[in-house]
């Protein structure tokens, strides 16, 4: 005599709450992970820009008697680089900044940059001479800035190289040389 039950084909509501849970746990662990690499990513995008500003800084200097820009007030300063040494005013937002206003310029003025700038410096000053950096330092300190959280800053020096100095409860650490922020300004 035949069997008269028929074997059901799927799974069960066990089988499926158990693969809900391992998913649930893989996102849980993954999370975090792929948190950190996006802002490692945007915080090498961020490098990348206040490059392309020091390069265009240097630029500037080659057609203003070796001076970087010093009209205007602060990041404006920067403004007199767009369209003449900078194509987009794109070069000008972090991308960790989260702030709604994107950086624009009319030529000769910059607003909403994501980077504060150094004014009154020429190529003449020592190449260790912080010239830009990530908006919210002042005297060594991390104030207040939506780029990279607290978690540090990028800074551009007179030499043109860029480098990455790590926050510790709202100071930088690691700073080396780098010795006054004073004259940085927003």
């Amino acid at each position: 005599m035949r069997n008269s039950r028929k074997k059901k084909k799927g799974f069960t509501l066990i089988e499926l709450l158990v693969v809900i849970v391992i998913i649930g746990l893989l996102i849980a662990v993954l999370t975090p992970v792929v948190q950190k690499a996006r802002e490692k990513a945007q915080r090498t995008f961020c490098t990348s820009n206040l490059r392309q500003i020091g390069v265009a800084l240097h630029l500037y200097t080659e057609d203003w008697d070796e001076k970087f820009p010093n009209t205007g007030y602060g990041s404006a300063k920067l403004g007199v680089l767009y369209s003449s040494y900078v194509d987009t005013a794109q070069v000008f937002d972090c991308p960790s900044d989260k702030k709604a206003t994107k950086a624009s310029s009319d030529g000769t003025t910059l607003s909403n940059s994501s980077y504060a700038y150094a004014a009154g410096l020429s190529e003449t000053a020592p190449s260790t001479t912080p010239i830009a950096s990530d908006n919210g330092v002042s005297d060594s300190a991390l104030v207040d800035t939506d780029n990279h959280k607290q978690d540090g800053v990028n800074i551009l020096f007179v030499g043109g190289d860029v480098k990455w100095v790590t926050a510790s409860y709202g100071s930088l650490t690691g700073c080396g040389g780098i010795a006054s922020w004073g004259t940085l300004s927003d």
